[in-house]
């Protein structure tokens, strides 16, 4: 038996068994499905701008800092269905001469995606979703550039004094990637801070462990190399193992008053069992900022 094909399996049975017997029980600390949450049965319309300081994804960069804004809208309709589009834009200084920067500053939005999907209630304390995501991305330097598509199912669940979410991703691009992560978390909420009944300050720090297959990353090399005219590009391999790749720590604030949520946070990731690629050098551990503020009506 081969585990790197069957863990998957095993995973999505042992979570079953859990929710089954009422061992477990999820809070979502995504802002997007935060609004979904609190808000089960209305329809409501999200308007947001996003910052990053660096480019991640499941532990990766791209070897150079590259800060993005991202603005992006969101519809959730009463029956759980919801609607997410947004764009994306490395932010590159005129001075940077590099090839990179100057791919990058080729094109006015580098990434952009629309992502329907189903959000649901299981019991009283379990949440799930369903979501297909697709990408339009120009800029070869984007961490994703190799993924064309994402087909997500999640499980929430809140234990009393830890709040679990187990993934299940499926890239589809040049290459076909899958992934299962698990967030462990807890959100201390701080109530009425400012106002009699309408505000709400909220520290969630979380771990989140990512495990999969890493085709995603040697297919952006091959697509950089070529994009940049750098003539061949470097020699890739196809990383069909299943590991754990990476492991992520994040220090997010948030504060919601009245329509309006402002976000910030501190993430520290590291890569695991990068697969060798010739001339490329490993993603050292590093850590970026991150910040929103988002507008319901």
């Amino acid at each position: 038996m081969k585990l790197h094909i069957y863990f998957p399996v095993f995973a999505l049975i042992f979570f079953v068994g859990m929710l089954q017997s009422g061992i477990a029980n999820h809070s979502p600390k995504d802002s997007t499905k935060n609004a979904q949450d609190d808000s089960a049965g209305e329809r409501i319309y999200t308007v947001g701008l996003d910052y990053g300081s660096n480019q991640s994804f499941r532990g990766r960069n791209t070897g150079q800092k590259q800060p993005y804004y991202s603005p992006n809208f969101n519809y959730q309709a009463k029956s759980g269905f919801y609607f997410y589009a947004s764009l994306t834009n490395i932010l590159v200084s005129k001075a940077d001469t590099t090839a990179e920067a100057v791919e990058a500053r080729k094109y006015k939005v580098d990434e952009w995606q629309i992502s329907p999907g189903y959000y649901f209630k299981i019991d009283k304390k379990t949440k799930g979703s369903i979501s297909f995501t697709h990408y339009f991305i120009k800029d070869t330097l984007l961490i994703t550039s190799g993924i064309k598509n994402n087909i997500d199912y999640s499980m929430d669940r809140d234990f009393k004094y830890v709040n679990e979410k187990l993934s299940f991703d499926l890239d589809l691009g040049d290459e076909t990637d899958f992934g299962i992560t698990l967030e462990t978390y807890h959100s201390f909420d701080i109530e009425n801070l400012f106002t009699k009944d309408n505000d709400i300050l909220s520290i969630i720090p979380g771990f989140t462990f990512t495990a999969g297959t890493q085709n995603f990353y040697t297919t952006k090399i091959a697509r950089q190399g070529k994009g940049l005219g750098k003539g061949k590009p470097p020699v890739t391999t196809t990383t069909k193992k299943f590991s754990v790749i990476a492991f992520d720590f994040s220090i997010p604030l948030s504060y919601s008053i009245g329509k309006f949520t402002f976000e910030g946070a501190y993430n520290y990731t590291a890569a695991l069992n990068q697969p060798k690629e010739p001339g490329v050098a490993d993603s050292k551990p590093f850590g970026y900022a991150t910040a929103a503020i988002s507008f319901d009506f």
